[in-house]
């Protein structure tokens, strides 16, 4: 980058004393930032040029050839001050440049490819059962964190015996391999390298065309770190860091929704969320939902949904808690955005209600549309709300997570929320070991875990946890009288406050008495109970002896 002074832009002409905000960036150099971006940068400025040798593009470097800022995304820099562009940064308007070059480069071979493929797979943990694996993999990239210096030979491509370890070789890195931001700024930029292996295999082309061709007889993969498997930073998704197979979940027993603290200005209380949080661990709670129908998420603002996903992010090195998230109940657009969100955010898992004005109509239209959020974060265990009576989605659950299961590879259950066990025995029955489905009716909660339904999310549990735990750990135990007798006080818990209001505001007011903590009104458009609901409410739990 370069300061102010007499610095012209090769593509637009200006002149850097005309905008001294505007940043100017050297053109790249081949050896040290990759031909092929030198080459996209070259036929962007000047189209008519020949830079079919390095010669050539070092020649534009020795000029101090500069672009100005102006012809890169905000995605091409390091910041959001636009000061330095990241080494993979290539002119927004030369997308079409970058991909005619790459679709010059040779296929590989593919009796060598696919035992190549198959090696990357497996040492990523991953496995190649049927075409749905193939497909999803070839999409995939593993960056060049995890290969080590042993992966190379001495033109630092890699050997045919190199395989993506899970471990980052920090310390293995080149120097002057590639590493180096295009600026002329001599500081490292945090974004590896991502390789990937180029599967539009050709059968009309010969092997040994060139020796980017992908041969283990010679010991060359043709994944180099400079032309060959260049990826722009928009494309870049490192394998091992999102492996689609080694994502797991856990949680199992109770989930409470959470409900979101409200100032009376219905300003969102932040500052409530670690007591919220502590209040939860104390009394034996392991995992939350944040944003659930209980949270009023489908009310809020994505900026609101996110400050409020950080705010319980922010409370685990203390608590420990699982934090899952619901993302649906908004715009397509909103609902990927949170999604892709919480994959970078410490989140640990995601709930989706279903699209809401285009309803799916069918198991497959439903499919779709959570893998198509499972897409978005696909590091992270996905989860579908099924909530009929307030979606209005009405689909068969077993055979919509028996496809589900098929076909999106970190789908890992559904929250129920329904009254009728009979299908809901058979969704738990189509899952597998490493799903779960968690009920959404608090009043059946004893009935449920006889039936080997014991997980649930439930807002109940928010005002009396230990309650529902003992429930559980009644049935476990076998004692189903006490499971009983418990579970009937929990129902008429809730019971006490179902005739003053809508559910959220009458279950809201009733977290506040049961735990000492405020969450204020409810979010528009719903509207707080009154003085005279509450009365009642506090008369019927203190008959009930919940309360003091």
């Amino acid at each position: 980058m370069v300061g102010k002074g007499s610095v012209k832009c090769s593509k637009c002409g200006i002149i850097s004393k005309e905008d001294g905000n505007l940043t100017f960036h050297r053109f790249p150099l081949p050896s040290k930032h990759g031909s092929l971006k030198a080459k996209v940068w070259a036929k962007f400025c000047f189209p008519d040029g020949d830079w079919t040798s390095n010669e050539s593009l070092e020649m534009l470097y020795a000029q101090h050839r500069m672009l100005c800022g102006n012809h890169f995304d905000d995605s091409s820099f390091t910041s959001s001050n636009r000061k330095r562009l990241n080494k993979f940064a290539i002119p927004s308007e030369a997308q079409s440049i970058l991909s005619q070059l790459r679709d010059k480069q040779c296929s590989p071979s593919k009796a060598s490819h696919d035992l190549q493929f198959s090696a990357w797979v497996r040492s990523v943990g991953g496995s190649l059962d049927g075409p749905t694996d193939y497909e999803y993999y070839k999409k995939k990239r593993v960056c060049d964190l995890h290969f080590k210096l042993s992966d190379r030979n001495r033109c630092n491509r890699l050997n045919a015996l190199a395989v993506p370890s899970p471990l980052v070789h920090k310390d293995d890195h080149i120097e002057g391999s590639n590493h180096e931001d295009v600026t002329d700024d001599e500081h490292e930029s945090e974004d590896p390298l991502y390789l990937q292996l180029d599967l539009d295999y050709d059968e009309n082309t010969n092997d040994q065309q060139k020796s980017d061709t992908l041969d283990l007889q010679n010991g060359d993969t043709g994944a180099t770190l400079d032309d060959h498997d260049y990826i722009t930073s928009e494309e870049k998704s490192c394998t091992v860091q999102n492996l689609r197979t080694k994502v797991v979940f856990e949680p199992r027993g109770l989930i409470p929704p959470v409900f979101t603290p409200l100032n009376e200005d219905l300003t969102i209380n932040y500052k409530e969320i670690p007591s919220y949080a502590d209040y939860m661990v104390v009394n034996g709670i392991k995992a939350v939902l944040v944003g659930g129908t209980t949270g009023e998420h489908m009310s809020l603002s994505v900026s609101d949904r996110k400050k409020i996903i950080e705010a319980w992010v922010k409370t685990k090195p203390r608590s420990g808690l699982h934090i899952m998230v619901q993302v649906g109940g908004a715009p397509m657009a909103d609902v990927l955005e949170l999604a892709k969100f919480c994959a970078s955010a410490n989140v640990d898992s995601l709930l989706t209600l279903p699209e809401l004005y285009f309803k799916p109509k069918t198991v497959t239209e439903l499919v779709n549309y959570v893998e198509l959020v499972s897409n978005a974060a696909p590091n992270l265990p996905v989860l579908y709300y099924h909530i009929p009576s307030m979606s209005k989605v009405e689909i068969n659950m077993p055979a919509f997570v028996t496809e589900a299961t098929s076909k999106i590879p970190n789908f890992k259950g559904i929250k129920f929320t329904s009254n009728d066990l009979s299908e809901g025995v058979q969704v738990k029955h189509n899952l597998k070991e490493d799903q779960e489905m968690f009920l959404g009716a608090d009043t059946l909660l004893a009935p449920a875990a006889l039936l080997g339904i014991k997980s649930s999310i439930g807002t109940s549990f928010n005002l009396f946890p230990k309650l529902a735990q003992n429930i559980l750990d009644a049935v476990e135990n076998g004692d189903i009288k006490k499971a009983n007798s418990l579970q009937r006080t929990l129902s008429l818990a809730i019971e006490a406050h179902l005739p003053e209001g809508d559910w959220v505001p009458i279950m809201k007011f009733g977290m506040e008495i049961a735990s000492g903590l405020t969450m204020g009104p409810p979010a528009l458009p719903q509207q707080p109970i009154s003085t005279e609901s509450r009365n009642r409410i506090v008369a019927r739990l203190k008959l009930l002896k919940m309360i003091e």
